[in-house]
């Protein structure tokens, strides 16, 4: 990966693990990889609500709504299923995005939506990717299925964190 040029006080959320071998998942859990999807699970969903309420990240869809607020919206209570839906499509007018994570930080990915579903009581989650994106889908696979052993584990994620499932649409779809 080229080195992303960056201001002196930037500091690096999204991209902090890009260029460093992040797509091998034992480099992963050496840059901390993980460690937010252990303590989301020692803490519980309603911390996990509140501390995505408090970090006031937004949706990046047209409306911006905050995240915190739409998973506390969740019924905590339901006999129906719930799950966690991950659009990797970038189908919106000039944007490129999303590849990017996929790319350079795909168990963040992974985390990210263990942590979503723990927050809402979801037991499996998406990832949906669009079929122009073929060299994603098995970088995805693959940090899906390297990751499934440690997940299983108690260190990581017992139970309680849902199962991933990868999906893509065909090239060209609308």
């Amino acid at each position: 990966m080229p080195k992303l040029v960056s201001h002196p006080d930037e500091v690096r959320v999204l991209s902090r693990r890009f260029g460093q071998g992040a797509t091998n998942i034992d480099k992963y859990i050496e840059l901390d990889g993980y460690k937010a999807v252990q303590k989301a699970i020692a803490e519980g969903p309603e911390w996990i609500i509140n501390t995505m309420k408090a970090s006031g990240l937004r949706g990046r869809g047209g409306a911006g709504f905050p995240t915190g607020l739409k998973w506390s919206f969740v019924p905590k209570q339901s006999d129906k299923p719930k799950y966690v839906l991950v659009n990797g499509d970038e189908s919106e007018p000039g944007t490129c995005k999303d590849h990017v994570i996929f790319l350079e930080d795909p168990h963040a990915v992974i985390e990210g939506t263990m942590i979503a579903g723990l927050a809402i009581g979801a037991k499996l989650g998406f990832i949906y990717l669009r079929g122009e994106y073929r060299y994603l889908l098995k970088i995805m696979e693959k940090a899906v299925a390297d990751a499934a052993p440690e997940l299983a584990g108690v260190e990581f994620a017992p139970r309680e964190a849902p199962l991933l499932q990868i999906m893509r649409r065909p090239a060209g779809a609308r």
